[in-house]
């Protein structure tokens, strides 16, 4: 994908790409805004934070593919990296791919247990694969962790 980039663009460090890549992303130029966060997330190997922004601006362009795909190349770098893995379950979660959700979101709890939305996501996912008990443990747990996940009655 790097080849086709105008040169410009291949001189440019992760942090700028990041930062043209979200202007490009609030004034809807999602083509532009794709291309240069994959250039980013390919160029920012030194730090989960340029993945972790860029899969995040994925997610709010709508594009859950494309942040499926920034932060599973993140996480290739840097496997350590919870946020990586939660950002890997809700693109997976967004796309239907509940089972996927599944996996990536009890990597991230491995890695950082701490993270209510984690679990939320977790329990979410496992309601819709008919895992109704793990389910509704993992919801208790975000509730327990954060009481904006607290069911309203």
């Amino acid at each position: 994908q790097l080849e086709n980039m105008p040169n410009t663009e291949l001189t440019q460090d992760a942090a700028a790409l990041l930062g043209d890549g979200q202007a490009a992303q609030d004034a809807g130029k999602i083509t532009a805004a794709r291309r240069m966060l994959t250039a980013a997330v390919a160029r920012g190997n030194d730090d989960p934070h340029t993945a972790v922004t860029a899969s995040i601006a994925a997610l709010k362009l709508e594009q859950p593919e494309l942040a499926l795909e920034l932060a599973t190349a993140g996480s290739k770098e840097f496997p350590r990296s919870a946020a990586l893995h939660r950002i890997r379950g809700m693109a997976s979660y967004r796309l239907g791919r509940y089972a996927d959700a599944e996996t990536s979101l009890r990597e991230s709890l491995n890695l950082d247990n701490s993270q209510a939305l984690s679990y939320f996501l977790l329990g979410s996912a496992q309601n819709r694969l008919g895992k109704t008990e793990e389910g509704k443990r993992n919801l208790r747990e975000a509730a327990r962790l954060d009481a904006r996940y607290a069911r309203r009655k």
